[in-house]
């Protein structure tokens, strides 16, 4: 599990699991008036928003496969067929300094 919290004020819950009984990957995203739920693995959405004194609630379904085959099927193809894969070297090392950020304050706070 991670939290992470953006400099616009928007919070993010990450979570992910190999070895419990069921695999999940999970993105919640936290704002004033809002909260979304995604599972990644059965790909659903969950929204909720506060409209007018009320919580309203939605659910949505994500087409397509699950993001990290679709991300690893990307590149694959992009190397097959020369052309530029769907993540920059940016950004592909941007996810990995926050992921070995992240890794290093889990070691950290629990040795």
């Amino acid at each position: 599990n991670a939290r992470i919290t953006f400099r616009n004020g928007a919070v993010a819950n990450l979570t992910a699991s190999r070895i419990s009984k069921e695999g999940m990957s999970k993105f919640s995203i936290f704002q004033p008036d809002s909260y979304v739920s995604m599972d990644l693995l059965g790909l659903s959405v969950d929204l909720f928003r506060h409209e007018a004194g009320q919580i309203r609630h939605e659910q949505l379904s994500l087409s397509g496969e699950e993001p990290l085959k679709a991300e690893l099927s990307g590149f694959l193809d992009a190397i097959r067929h020369r052309t530029p894969p769907p993540v920059s070297g940016r950004e592909a090392r941007d996810a990995l300094a926050l992921a070995l950020k992240i890794t290093g304050l889990i070691k950290k706070n629990h040795p």
